[in-house]
């Protein structure tokens, strides 16, 4: 109900109530689980064009309920209640995800031990690690594991190549590999060469903002949703891609060239909006008192939240110059003051 709420709040505020509607569509960026609570309300939410009756579930109800009424019963996409939100999910959190994947796959056979020489020895640092609960510790843990065991899985290859007096190419890689028999070679050179990539790859397309380079990652990734038993995500990538298919051309071209947005301006620095609201989330909650915020103090703090980044950028240098200006200060009192003495003797 409460995302129900939500979807409703949207359509009011966003115009597509109104009669005409202000908009065609709303594009709502969601995180893993509202993504697919909110697909599924969409999916079976209904509105009868007779008796303006809400029903809640399911297209197979829908039609019986029109039946009744006489209506054709052909097209009822038309009948969507929400059919004009179109629902995005989080880059960021994707991310995220992939990263807890990769995490799950290879704590036992990899990353427990290298956690170790990285610091993370007691039981808690372990556990913290293992659930890759920081994100950015954890994506440096993979790009570590990812730049050393690549070397080390080349050199048996550039080493024949190097005493047969041949110069090893990526080709002749793949050629080579084709007759390696050791399944441990073969399973490190998969999750490198074919995962950890894909990881790569996903990250370069948010970054560049570049659709097609994302996809190609992330589609590339999913399978590992399926064989870690991910079944959010597994259901979030199907969904998505169907519905990419499914859109019109000019919304397709609009959620290619929005993929990701650089706050900075930057245009090799993109981020999913799911991170840039969590960002901006954060900045806010610096500001709020100890405790549950309140209403009023939620909105003061969101309306003046340019001028309070404003006070920490201008803060530094104020206190500079304060401090310069009491220095100064400081210096001509000791100046007066060492005066005061003869002063006062030439008087008596």
């Amino acid at each position: 109900e409460r995302v129900a709420q939500v979807l409703d709040h949207l359509s009011s505020f966003g115009g597509l109530t109104s009669n005409p509607p202000k908009r065609s569509w709303i594009s709502v960026g969601c995180d893993g689980l509202p993504y697919l609570l909110a697909a599924k309300i969409i999916d079976k939410t209904f509105v009868c064009p007779q008796c303006n009756a809400c029903m809640k579930t399911g297209p197979e109800d829908f039609i019986s309920h029109l039946e009744l009424h006489g209506l054709p019963t052909q097209s009822i996409e038309t009948f969507r209640k929400y059919k004009q939100i179109f629902l995005r999910p989080g880059l960021g959190h994707f991310e995220i995800n992939m990263v807890k994947c990769l995490f799950k796959l290879l704590w036992v056979v990899l990353l427990c031990r290298v956690s170790k020489l990285l610091g993370f020895r007691s039981e808690r640092a372990q556990n913290y690690c293992k659930a890759a609960s920081g994100h950015h510790k954890s994506w440096e843990i993979l790009q570590i594991v990812f730049r050393a065991v690549s070397k080390e899985l080349l050199i048996a290859f550039v080493r024949q190549n190097l005493a047969n007096g041949k110069q090893p190419t990526i080709d002749k890689y793949f050629r080579w590999l084709q007759t390696v028999k050791d399944p441990n070679y073969l399973f490190m050179q998969e999750i490198v060469f074919t995962c950890l990539v894909a990881l790569n790859i996903f990250r370069i397309g948010v970054r560049g903002n570049n659709s097609a380079v994302m996809l190609a990652g992330r589609q590339k990734f999913s399978r590992l949703f399926y064989i870690m038993g991910m079944t959010k995500y597994q259901e979030i990538c199907s969904r998505d891609m169907v519905n990419r298919a499914h859109y019109p051309p000019e919304l397709q071209n609009y959620v290619r060239a929005t993929e990701a947005v650089s706050t900075s301006g930057d245009p090799q620095k993109g981020e999913g909006g799911d991170f840039i609201l969590e960002n901006k989330n954060k900045r806010i909650k610096m500001w709020l008192p100890k405790g549950v915020p309140v209403e009023k103090q939620w909105i003061r703090v969101n309306r003046n939240l340019d001028r309070l980044d404003e006070v920490i950028i201008i803060s530094p240098i104020m206190l500079s110059l304060h401090h310069e200006i009491i220095h100064i200060h400081h210096q001509d009192m000791i100046v007066v003051h060492s005066n005061i003495p003869s002063q006062l003797g030439t008087r008596h």
